[in-house]
């Protein structure tokens, strides 16, 4: 499958963090969706009428109806098709869309916490806003909601 580019607004805010960490190219439009973008796929839980604004331009409108982020996930992943080999965890930044990088244990000791530096070996940092990533708890809750999101296909990542 093509790695779908996808939009976000803030009605479905936490759902572009969740396909950041899934490892899609997912813009956080926080201000709604003013400018469409014919590459990207928009995420949202406007509907049609009156008082919302026109939602075209863009590659595809994909509408939403749930209301929480896990119900939402499994909608939007419906929707796009996907299964558990499209994902590629952890290689986007969950704050700012960036694609990860590697660093070594060696730079990594100047940014994160010693305890961290002493008991962990793969870092990723992002170019973009910073933050330095590694392996702990987290991984294992997203590793879960993959679980959820994909019961039947066999565990492939992580």
């Amino acid at each position: 499958m093509d790695r779908p580019k996808l939009a976000a607004d803030a009605m479905v805010g936490r759902l572009a963090k969740w396909l950041r960490l899934l490892g899609f190219d997912t813009l956080y439009l926080k201000d709604g969706p003013r400018w469409p973008d014919r590459d990207r796929m928009l995420l949202t839980r406007r509907t049609e009428g009156p008082r919302q604004p026109r939602l075209w331009g863009w590659a595809k409108v994909i509408r939403l109806a749930a209301e929480t982020m896990p119900l939402q996930l499994h909608e939007a992943a419906g929707a796009l098709g996907l299964t558990r080999e499209d994902l590629m965890p952890f290689t986007r930044c969950g704050v700012c869309n960036r694609q990860l990088v590697s660093v070594s244990h060696a730079q990594a000791v100047q940014v994160v916490p010693p305890y961290v530096w002493a008991t962990q070996d793969r870092f990723q940092a992002c170019p973009g806003c910073g933050r330095t990533y590694w392996a702990a708890t987290h991984q294992r809750r997203i590793m879960a909601v993959i679980d959820d999101l994909f019961p039947g296909e066999p565990r492939t990542l992580g």
